[in-house]
């Protein structure tokens, strides 16, 4: 007879590698599967107490299990959980009140899945009576078994105590259905606003359109007099640029042309009594950010202003409390700025309302302090970033506090108190709670 002497090694080599995969496989039952070899004898006797005799009293016959797992790899653990509960099917099919206990030991992370039928009895706020401070302590520690023991003591204690709260197979079937009646009434408003969103912007389109059209008409723009002044400036609108506020609607051209032409002068005002300098009662300094109070204004009195002046005094009545911090420093900042090199208008207008959100009526500023807090602001603004280290001698407590770098003479240090970087990172949501330990 021949004899296949080679299969004596090749079934050596498999018993061997068979016996391997045994001694590395996670030990299981039919409660729990212990990957992460975190459970022991006490863990798993609780689990079955409660699965064969606590739970076999309580209305529906709850059901519950344990998974343990060395890492998730990056995974999320509450998908992990909810992925592994649906395989697993725990609970009862009408009843749908399993419960799903995952740890995962290198993450440090747990999640306890609920079951529809259970979310009234083991809800959200239930956390911290199930995975109490000692259970955290126990979980540190690495005594695992204990930890797990308790917390399934935890979770039995809740079911029983609050049982009358368990949903039936009848009220799942009328909750569910009321959640389908509400998912659908969502999801047709959705359809309607979305409906009306595509209608809304397809009117706004088709006005915007007609909005360049009747802008685009030289002859019907020059009856416009602000557009007839600006223009005669030597100054360019880019009518093109126009564009109708959000919930303006209209359809008439001359009521466009004053819309777009309002829109147009609003947004570049601070730019024209920059460039226009001589046509403003006050500095062009004053003209900046002031977005609001143009908004204030009509379009009926912006278009129909007869000079850029009468324009810039419509918004006299805002600059009143500018007016009055900054006159008594006009003449000292215009001096200070006659000597600065390459500084724009912008800058020169920011630095200007920097200074007036800050100084007080307090304030008694030398020339040179004067002239080194303005020096101090345009750094600022040219280098929001930076800090900039500061001679405390020469500069009000207000600028080394707003300004500086921090080392003001109230000994702020200003740095961040770093809230928030302490926290253990846990997550929760309807169907189960989890964290970190």
């Amino acid at each position: 007879m021949r004899r296949n002497w080679w299969l004596v090694p090749f079934l050596l080599l498999l018993g061997f590698g068979f016996a391997t995969l045994q001694s590395v496989q996670a030990a299981s039952g039919k409660w729990y599967r212990d990957q992460g070899a975190m459970m022991g004898p006490e863990s798993r006797k609780v689990l079955q107490q409660l699965n064969n005799q606590t739970f076999a009293k309580v209305k529906g016959h709850p059901q519950i299990a344990v998974m343990t797992v060395a890492s998730l790899h990056d995974d999320d653990i509450e998908d992990y959980a909810n992925d592994q509960f649906a395989k697993a099917g725990i609970g009862k099919k009408d009843w749908e009140n399993g419960l799903l206990l995952v740890l995962s030991r290198n993450d440090h992370k747990y999640w306890l899945e609920v079951g529809y039928g259970l979310e009234d009895v083991v809800p959200d706020g239930s956390a911290d009576e199930i995975v109490t401070d000692s259970v955290k302590k126990q979980l540190k520690a690495e005594n695992y078994d204990r930890a797990i023991a308790m917390l399934l003591t935890n979770i039995g204690k809740r079911v029983v105590a609050k049982q009358s709260a368990i949903t039936t197979p009848t009220q799942i079937k009328a909750k569910r259905a009321q959640d389908a009646a509400v998912k659908q009434a969502l999801v047709v408003a959705a359809l309607v606003l979305g409906g009306l969103m595509v209608v809304f912007f397809l009117v706004r389109a088709a006005m915007n359109a007609r909005l360049h059209d009747a802008m685009s008409d030289p002859g019907a723009m020059a009856a416009l007099p602000i557009y007839a002044v600006v223009t005669a400036t030597g100054m360019k609108l880019r009518v093109d640029a126009a564009s109708l506020p959000l919930f303006r609607f209209a359809w008439s051209h001359d009521k466009l042309r004053g819309i777009g032409m309002a829109g147009l002068v609003r947004r570049r005002f601070e730019s024209l009594a920059r460039e226009i300098r001589f046509m403003a009662p006050h500095p062009y300094w004053y003209y900046n950010d002031l977005h609001n109070a143009l908004r204030q204004l009509s379009d009926h009195d912006i278009v129909n202003a007869p000079t850029v002046t009468a324009l810039a005094e419509l918004l006299t009545p805002a600059l009143q409390d500018r007016l009055t911090a900054g006159q008594p420093y006009e003449k000292a900042y215009a001096t200070w700025l006659s000597e600065q090199k390459h500084i724009t208008s912008q800058e020169a207008a920011t630095v200007w309302t920097e200074f007036l959100k800050n100084v007080k009526p307090t304030d008694q500023f030398s020339e040179k302090t004067l002239a080194a807090t303005l020096s101090v602001i345009l750094f600022h603004v040219r280098h929001p970033d930076k800090d900039q280290h500061l001679n405390q001698d020469d500069l009000p407590l207000w600028v080394m506090s707003d300004f500086g770098s921090g080392s003001s003479s109230d000994g702020g240090s200003g740095g961040s108190d770093n809230f928030g970087s302490g926290f253990g990172g846990g997550s929760s949501g309807g169907g189960g709670f989890g964290g970190s330990w």
